[in-house]
């Protein structure tokens, strides 16, 4: 059984037991199973640490905490808080910067900084409207250095950002539009070392280049293949691309199998069980394309679990993306849906983990005795059996299932982890990079292949080592069932 997740995938999987590796965050979340999630960059890394006011961090350097926080933005060093009204934006200067040396322009949706006539520091659209009026900046002393301080007001109080500034839009078109040798070899060999870099930063990235036109749930196809083809992607970034978009298209996936129908003006309503605070990342981003492919129709998105109680976007518990309405129960799912609740149309159990936890067999039987579909995720072939066997043969109920098999919306970048050593590589022959997307989906259509000769997902674990199963990715591995069999 896989003890050991690593640092470089991006989602949401559960784990065996709590653990904790570098640069990652385990909680306690779900139906009280282990989640972990990575660090999510410079921004929501100082936010953290520097809740009570960056003047408790004044026995560390403030360039050093820049240093730790954002060495890996190209656009420069910054950190950042807010409060209900506020955002603060701080950036440290050198002992003889003045304030003529500072550039700051504040317009309502985007901010840019440059110091001395440099490369700016902060240059994107801000994740949120503020009011250029009521903001400002000013050079100030912070944690016994000197560092320029701008203040955003928002233009939305209470509202609660996951992320200041977002790269501006033509920057990410020029890198996108220009042949390397047009950018110079260095820029071209900086490039290349980051194509394949999954973090937060290159999945914001990959989903503002998404089509805003309006798609059909038939058109995502089979494969990401199919969906790339069909709303004329060519992602640079595979691994984030296929990371940020894999759940919201394998709950289009789910829709699709489940042979869901719905009237001309009816809402869809979707739940999802077991949902925590680290699914609540980019939320507006992601949900957005799940939203275009039902034009003109209503969606609902219920999350629900005991871990929703906090962190929850604009401190509120609805959140309305388009056509998509988020709201958030903080509750195990059997107690939600017996409170006389309308039940979804299908649910969706993201990395479940349903064999650790007494409290998931409740809550999907719940589901399979009204007959919904629901549709469970695993992040590798063992998890899946596992959660599978415990539902088959562990339960005094026994689900029926209509699907069992490889997700092929699942994130392009599978792993392997080695518990001796504690760390992490990329499968062979599977890596994430620009080009080897074929080389994934020829690996996800053999291991479906293998499923059908198999006779399902139990009998080929059987047959596979660990160096098969125990591969790991977000979303990698499904099953659906609908109704009870006994």
């Amino acid at each position: 059984m896989l003890t050991r997740m690593p640092t470089a995938m991006f989602g949401y999987p559960q784990l065996p037991r709590t653990l904790c590796m570098p640069k990652l965050l385990i909680t306690q979340g779900g139906h009280g199973q282990a989640t972990f999630g990575v660090c999510l960059g410079a921004s929501a890394f100082l936010h953290v640490m520097t809740k009570k006011g960056f003047k408790h961090c004044s026995r560390l350097s403030l360039q050093r905490l820049c240093r730790v926080a954002c060495s890996s933005s190209k656009a420069g060093r910054y950190m950042w808080e807010q409060d209900a009204n506020e955002i603060t934006i701080i950036v440290p200067i050198g002992p003889n910067v003045q304030a003529g040396d500072v550039f700051v322009q504040v317009e309502a949706t985007s901010l840019k900084l440059c110091v001395q006539e440099s490369e700016p520091v902060v240059d994107g659209q801000l994740w949120a409207a503020v009011d250029p009026m009521e903001s400002c900046w000013n050079i100030e002393d912070v944690a016994e250095e000197r560092a320029v301080v701008v203040k955003l007001h928002k233009l939305k109080p209470q509202t609660i950002w996951e992320h200041p500034v977002y790269p501006m839009q033509h920057e990410i078109e020029k890198k996108t539009q220009q042949h390397p040798t047009e950018r110079g070899t260095d820029e071209a060999v900086q490039e290349s070392t980051t194509s394949d870099k999954h973090d937060s930063e290159q999945r914001i990235i990959e989903l503002m280049k998404l089509p805003q036109s309006p798609f059909s749930p038939q058109h995502i196809g089979t494969c990401w293949e199919d969906y790339f083809a069909n709303r004329g992607l060519a992602p640079r970034n595979i691994a984030a691309c296929t990371g940020a978009l894999s759940v919201p298209l394998t709950i289009l996936a789910g829709f699709l199998a489940a042979g869901v129908s719905l009237a001309p003006e009816e809402t869809l309503l979707v739940d999802l069980p077991g949902s925590r605070v680290l699914e609540l990342t980019d939320l507006e981003l992601v949900y957005a394309e799940l939203g275009r492919a039902f034009p003109g129709r209503p969606v609902r998105l219920r999350m629900v679990g005991p871990e929703l109680g906090r962190g929850l976007p604009c401190g509120r518990r609805r959140l309305q993306i388009d056509n998509v309405c988020i709201t958030f129960h903080k509750r195990l799912y059997q107690d939600f849906l017996s409170k006389g609740r309308t039940p979804p149309h299908f649910a969706v159990a993201f990395h479940a983990g349903i064999q650790m936890h007494a409290s998931w067999p409740p809550a999907l039987h719940v589901l399979a005795s009204l007959g919904i579909p629901t549709v469970v995720t695993a992040y590798s072939l063992t998890d899946a059996v596992a959660g599978l066997r415990q539902l088959r043969h562990c339960c005094s109920w026994q689900p029926h299932i209509i699907k069992e098999g490889v997700n092929h919306f699942a994130c392009s970048e599978r792993l392997i982890v080695d518990e001796r050593t504690e760390s992490v590589r990329l499968a062979e022959g599977l890596s994430a990079a620009e080009g080897q997307v074929d080389r994934v989906l020829q690996t996800a259509r053999r291991d479906e292949e293998d499923v059908v000769r198999a006779g399902g997902l139990e009998q080929l674990e059987s047959r596979v080592g660990p160096e098969r199963s125990e591969i790991v990715a977000i979303n990698s591995w499904w099953y659906i069932f609908r109704g009870v069999d006994r």
